[in-house]
């Protein structure tokens, strides 16, 4: 079947294209500007539509390939693909802003799946559409490609109920749905519904109208893309509604959201609206005549008078009759299912009032024939709402007769036959008994009871048989009431109340009682952002409301908080115990939803003045780790205080940073009181007591200065002006200069020292005079240490007597070796002298305690020191070995001879000659001249002089460099 150029192919309801080929199936193909549309009907064949567009809806396809590639939008709508094996989706407009294929309600299987490909710039627009993917794929996945887009479609309903879970059919509903916008986090309108994108609206336009109480949205859920980063998500809706009802509006008890990730339902509850139904009478009517004397085996015709009490319409009641009584036990629920009274054949028939209006009513009526071979009585019910209200009936029974009644039973019917379960006694003779019964009225009303009592059927004994039947019936009209059904109105709760935060605020509550039975002794409560026993403000206790009446309470609640807040009121609120309910609370009623309302209640932050006591610093101020006693209290302008405030107490340290914080509430007295810890290590210095309240700027805060110092003790005090353990610091620091010039001079001194040239006298190298005799040195000369004549500083050799100079400086630490190893030598001498003393080897403490006891006992150091000594104070041969030492010596330096009786002391006598023989020690490292002869032995160093200026006379006009020596 070909559809070309401008044709038009348009199938509708229950038709059905066979298309056959030979050896294949037929194909249902299009081009050009054709359409092609096909409604509920079948398609036997592939399908090729190439033309402008196709719309194929609710039809079953049993070709083998569908490809579309249309110029402009094509409709797939609720498609049943039977035996299709392959799908291309090929329309593409160039424009990835308006859609390609609309695809709704269709299945797609594994195989189709892995085909369905969007390309270029093609947008699919996807509704309820299911395809299969790979386990732990996404439903996109390999379905897009390049610049299309898809997007997906679920289907929202949006359904307002009454109380019962009744649509709220003919209420002059009124729905609106928004949606999440995730950037922003607000909710935000939805356009106007297109056509085909909502359903059972009665207007096109937000808020829409309802005429069922319902409607179905189609809401995108979210877009994709081949880029992941292009992804859009916008799933979350919210459903609001009103209904009108005589004038007056109704609101849901509470607006909801859905996140929409499949087809969703959003049920708004009118808990307010509830239909109330009840029979006023059954009427039975043989012919046309209305009658209780009833003829068997002819058709009766029983009609029910149904009555709706409620707050709004229903539609649809069922009203079913039965022969016999199906609430014998009076509990308010039919003793069985309905059809085990129609497999017993005590089912009489149903009927369906259309709709029952508000306060009004209306007739349900059947048709039956009862049959039967005698007269008698028989029971008939009609059942449509039944209520639940045990009370007890007292019965007394007389036994006029001449035998005791042994196993009777009495046995209580209601107004429509029903019976309660029997209950036995024993009554002799004469005598008479009551008997209670639990009666359940099953509706409100004028109900008229009988009771009878029976003895036991034959074959009992005669005398234990009744024998007058008449006086075993009694009847009594009894008003029977519908429980108590307290309600919290939600149009009695719109205004929003203002409060001042802290401060007590009365909440009005207007209880009301739908029922005709007083509700006594309940509690109201109110609940802030939430409900939950941590977010109880307050309630009210042995709260009464008379049968269809109400009455306003009020609530006081104190709010620590600003700005506006939610408040929940729930009336009932406490089970019997006291304790918060989670079920019906301590009253039973006849609905129980109906307990609750939100109101908005807008709190301002007070205005006052914080005060706080003065705190009293120590002379020596607060250490840190001390515990302060910080109190005051808040007033409000008026003077008057303000209770359940919050405080903060802070404390500052000199740079205006908190260092530490404390919380706490005014009493309702006003007062506060906090302990302030200083935390340990702070510093000294004026800090600061801030007190403040997070309740708004309107409070005025307190602030002091105190003192923090760290505890004060003899190192801390103060002497002359600075703390003792900062002179004690000075002192430690002298001493150290003091002891290190000290060294510095034992050390290096020698080697910084040099010899005046006119009186002998030791002066600093660097002197340009000497202190002693005043005469002035000449630079850049030195004296020749074979010649003594004076040469230049900087010459190898001396030009008067030719002997070779070699420069250079000792260290200390070969300095110091050199005189471990004389000195050692020596001792070894001595060592030897020990063991021939002794006539033994001796151990190290044995020569040391022997070695003391002799004259010729020296340390190292005062080895040391000798040395240096012989530069000073002059030297003296050894008469030994002629070798030269200090003239303080006790032993000689090189043989140990013992030079006590030989000593003497020249002091500031000129230092020896090399050429006087013998061998003497160097130097200390800064002590050692620069410029020594070579000789092949030691030879002894000799002091640096300084030259004398001369004037005119050109002799001796140099002087030796402060920093070598010859």
């Amino acid at each position: 079947m070909f559809v070309g150029n401008t044709a038009t192919l348009d199938a509708r309801a229950g038709s059905s294209l066979n298309l056959d080929a030979a050896g294949r199936s037929g194909i249902l193909r299009s081009d050009a500007a054709s359409f092609i549309t096909v409604t509920d009907s079948s398609i036997d064949g592939d399908i090729l539509a190439a033309g402008k567009n196709v719309s194929l809806r609710r039809d079953r396809i049993s070709g083998n390939n569908l490809t579309i590639d249309t110029t402009e939008k094509s409709e797939l709508w609720d498609l049943t693909l039977t035996t299709v094996q392959s799908v291309r989706f090929l329309s593409d407009d160039g424009n990835v802003n308006s859609p390609d294929f609309d695809i709704r309600n269709t299945t797609f299987d594994d195989l189709l799946t892995a085909q369905i490909r969007f390309t270029g710039f093609q947008w699919a627009q996807l509704t309820n559409v299911t395809v299969s993917q790979p386990g732990g794929a996404d439903w996109w996945t390999g379905m897009i490609t390049q610049n299309a887009k898809v997007t997906r479609y679920w289907w929202l309903r949006v359904d307002g109920v009454d109380g019962t879970g009744t649509l709220l059919e003919a209420a002059n509903t009124l729905i609106t749905v928004t949606r999440l916008d995730p950037p922003t986090v607000t909710w935000t309108a939805l356009p106007s519904p297109a056509p085909n994108d909502i359903y059972w609206a009665g207007t096109s336009t937000w808020p829409v109208s309802a005429p069922l109480g319902y409607i179905i949205y189609r809401a995108s859920t979210e877009d994709r893309y081949a880029s992941p980063s292009a992804q859009w998500m916008n799933a979350t809706y919210r459903a609001q509604a009103t209904a009108t009802i005589n004038t007056i509006v109704y609101y849901p008890d509470q607006n909801l959201t859905a996140f929409a990730q499949s087809d969703t339902t959003i049920t708004l509850v009118f808990s307010a609206l509830t239909p109330e139904m009840k029979v006023d009478g059954v009427l039975l009517y043989y012919q046309t005549n209305q009658t209780s004397i009833l003829p068997i085996n002819r058709e009766l015709n029983v009609t029910a008078v149904v009555n709706n009490t409620g707050s709004i319409s229903v539609r649809d009641s069922v009203v079913s009759f039965f022969s016999t009584n199906v609430d014998g036990n009076n509990d308010g629920i039919m003793d069985a299912p309905k059809s085990t009274y129609v497999s017993a054949d005590l089912w009489i028939g149903d009927y369906t009032v259309p709709l029952l209006p508000l306060k009004q009513t209306r007739i349900a009526w059947v048709l039956w024939t009862p049959t039967g071979v005698s007269e008698g009585s028989r029971a008939v019910s009609a059942v449509i709402v039944i209520d639940d209200n045990p009370t007890p009936i007292t019965i007394t029974i007389h036994n006029d007769g001449t035998n005791d009644a042994n196993g009777a039973t009495a046995v209580l019917f209601n107004e429509t036959g029903a019976r309660s379960p029997a209950v036995a006694f024993f009554l002799a003779r004469g005598a008479s008994t009551q008997v209670q019964i639990v009666w359940t009225p099953s509706t409100p009303g004028d109900k008229t009871i009988s009771v009878g009592v029976y003895t036991p059927p034959l074959p009992e004994p005669q005398r234990n048989i009744d024998y007058n039947w008449q006086n075993n019936w009694a009847s009594a009209t009894v008003n029977v009431k519908t429980k108590p059904d307290i309600w919290l109105d939600p149009a009695d709760f719109t205004g929003a109340p203002t409060g001042v935060r802290g401060f007590p605020v009365d909440i009005p509550v207007i209880v009301k009682n739908n029922g005709d039975t007083d509700a006594i002794g309940f509690s109201v409560s109110v609940f802030l952002d939430g409900v939950s026993a941590a977010k109880l403000l307050a309630h009210a206790d042995d709260v009464g409301v008379g049968g269809l009446s109400s009455s306003t309470i009020m609530i006081p609640v104190t709010i620590n908080a600003v700005g506006l807040h939610n408040l929940t009121i729930f009336a009932d609120s406490h089970n019997t115990d006291g304790s918060l309910t989670s079920g019906v609370g301590s009253i039973v009623e006849g609905v129980e939803s109906n307990n609750w309302a939100n109101e908005t209640i807008n709190l301002q932050a007070p205005a006052g003045t914080i005060v706080m006591n003065p705190i009293t610093t120590p002379p020596t101020g607060f250490a840190p780790g001390a515990t302060l006693n910080v109190e005051g209290f808040v007033n409000d302008n008026t003077g008057d205080a303000i209770p359940g405030l919050p405080i903060t107490v802070e404390l500052h340290n000199p740079q205006g940073t908190i260092i530490t914080t404390v919380d706490t509430i005014s009493d309702n007295t006003g007062s506060w009181r906090v302990l302030l810890t200083i935390p340990l290590g702070t510093g000294d210095g004026t800090h600061r007591v801030r007190v403040i309240s997070t309740a708004g700027t309107s409070i005025q805060e307190a602030a002091q200065n105190i003192e923090v110092r760290n505890p004060t003790t003899i190192w801390n005090a103060i002497f002359l002006g600075l703390p003792v353990w900062l002179w004690l610091v000075i002192v430690i620091a002298a001493v150290v200069a003091l002891v290190a010039v000290t060294l510095y001079f034992r050390v290096f001194g020698l080697g910084k020292m040099v010899e005046c040239g006119e009186c002998g006298s030791f002066i600093p190298e660097d002197s340009t005079s000497c202190p002693k005799c005043g005469v002035e040195f000449e630079k850049e000369m030195a004296k020749c240490s074979n010649c003594q004549a004076w040469i230049p500083v900087d010459v190898k050799q001396c030009p008067e007597c030719g002997v070779e100079f070699a420069t250079g400086k000792v260290e200390m630490a070969d300095y110091q070796g050199k005189m471990r190893t004389q000195y050692d030598e020596v001792i070894a001498k001595f060592r030897e002298e020990a063991s021939r003393s002794l006539g033994r080897a001796v151990n190290e403490r044995e020569f040391q305690d022997w070695w003391r006891k002799q004259p010729t006992f020296v340390t190292f150091e005062d080895w040391l020191r000798e040395e240096e000594e012989m530069r000073k104070m002059g030297s003296k041969p050894c008469p030994t070995c002629a070798t030269l030492n200090s003239v303080t010596a006790t032993v000689c330096h090189k043989c140990g001879t013992y030079l006590k009786e030989d000593r003497r002391a020249p002091p500031g006598g000129p230092p020896a000659k090399a050429d006087e023989g013998g061998e003497g020690a160097p130097a200390p490292a800064d002590a050692v001249p620069k410029k020594v002869i070579r000789k092949p032995g030691a030879t002894s160093p000799v002091l640096q002089k300084k030259v004398i200026k001369r004037s005119q006379e050109g002799e001796g006009d140099t002087q030796n460099p402060p920093e070598e020596e010859f």
